[in-house]
């Protein structure tokens, strides 16, 4: 299964995708709001997105309304994180 990865600490990034990979997901990594919503909106996006709540420019909340705008057979299943 490939999954999206949406995280501005590189740290945080770093140890999800180790760990997923460990437990044989396909990742696709992405630092911002913005790169995530570019890659969403390709034909092929992964089909879950663990994103981080918050982030600078556009945070997880903005990005989830943004998913919720796109067609329903394109809309990925999306697990906000928090540090909070």
């Amino acid at each position: 299964m490939r999954l999206l990865i949406v995280e501005d600490e590189a740290a945080c990034l770093h140890l999800l995708d180790t760990l997923l990979c460990g437990w044989g997901y396909e990742t696709l990594l992405a630092h911002s709001g913005e790169e995530a919503w570019q890659i969403l909106r390709t034909p092929g996006a992964p089909s879950l997105v663990l994103l981080d709540w918050m982030m600078p420019g556009m945070d997880g909340i903005e990005l989830c309304r943004k998913v919720r705008e796109l067609q329903a057979e394109l809309r990925p299943y999306i697990i906000l994180l928090t540090a909070k």
